[in-house]
């Protein structure tokens, strides 16, 4: 329902602001038509019509269609259909327009492409903020209706696990507006029958989970063996892993440090293999491979975060060499 008032709202106010300025254009007979343009524009299937909104912005029109040397204004822009101007979710607004005067810029098609592209992925990530939120509801409901005690510790559990999901799409929604340098829209990111009470109860539910919560949904068995220093802990894995894809800091890793210049997959997907030690890092929610030559960092979905080609540092030694003493005696 947030997102249907949203989108009636914005877009019958383009509508109503629309015909006012057709209308008035009407009485005073002016036939020139300048539509606004504004960067991150839907381009729709890459085609000329209005369903591409990026082809007809910032341009010159013929109200009437009488003036030959400019484009028909309805028929080119979709002017009161849904996909065209001013229909559904719009931002663009046009009004009187003169040759020798245009206040719009002209914007490049792929820098266009990849604004649009930006957005519609924040999209999607606050879809999901709000499905999770709407599912948090329902089990808050279901947990304060019930009287059966399983059926209650069972939503409880679903209700810590979904809270701490949700915790995560915060995180990487204000990582990627961070990144992307995109405005964190609050407003839609919520729903309407979530309250400040909600809020409490989902940070409660986290705060109250496991840190190890996350590693029953890994591809393999973790055995947690003992913490070995802050939020680190020591695991095993039942099945080495294998590198799955990598991530963006990778990435940039690989780009900007002079010491990855020379590091392949290949040459991380040795280190996991070769691994001496496995910690877990709980706050950042990865596995730490460490090795004589180096170490890898993988997240949960085996993606590669980070690798460096180091020996194997004293205090990793010590705990390994420690741990060989122990079995002797």
């Amino acid at each position: 329902i947030e997102v249907a008032v949203l989108r009636a709202v914005r877009t019958g106010t383009a509508q109503a602001a629309g015909n006012m300025s057709l209308t008035d254009m009407e009485e005073r007979d002016w036939d020139l038509i300048r539509v606004s343009a504004h960067i991150g524009a839907r381009y729709g299937d890459g085609g000329e019509n209005p369903g591409n909104h990026f082809w007809w912005q910032g341009k010159l029109y013929s109200r009437s269609g009488r003036d030959k040397r400019y484009p028909p204004f309805v028929e080119t822009t979709g002017y009161g259909t849904g996909e065209g101007l001013c229909g559904w979710n719009c931002r663009h607004s046009f009004g009187p327009g003169d040759p020798n005067h245009n206040p719009f810029k002209d914007f490049d098609a792929e820098e266009n492409r990849r604004v649009y592209d930006l957005s519609q992925r924040q999209r999607e990530m606050e879809r999901r903020i709000r499905h999770t939120k709407t599912k948090l509801i329902a089990l808050r409901e279901g947990i304060e209706a019930t009287e059966d005690a399983g059926v209650k510790a069972s939503l409880e559990a679903e209700y810590a696990k979904t809270a701490k999901l949700l915790e995560r799409q915060n995180e990487a929604y204000n990582k990627f507006c961070e990144d992307n340098k995109l405005k964190r829209l609050a407003e839609r990111i919520e729903v309407a029958k979530w309250t400040r009470a909600d809020t409490r109860k989902s940070f409660a539910a986290v705060k109250e989970s496991s840190p190890f919560d996350e590693l029953k949904e890994y591809s393999g068995k973790i055995t947690v063996v003992e913490a070995f220093s802050g939020k680190d802990y020591v695991v095993k894995i039942d099945q080495i892993p294998t590198i799955s894809g990598v991530t963006k800091h990778f990435s940039e890793n690989l780009v900007q440090k002079a010491d990855r210049a020379g590091l392949t997959l290949e040459a991380a997907q040795s280190i996991i293999n070769n691994n001496r030690l496995i910690l877990y890092q709980s706050e950042r929610k990865t596995l730490k491979f460490l090795a004589d030559n180096g170490y890898a960092v993988l997240n949960l979905q085996n993606q590669l975060v980070t690798a460096v080609p180091e020996k194997l540092r004293k205090k990793y030694r010590d705990y390994l060499e420690a741990g060989q003493n122990g079995a002797k005696s």
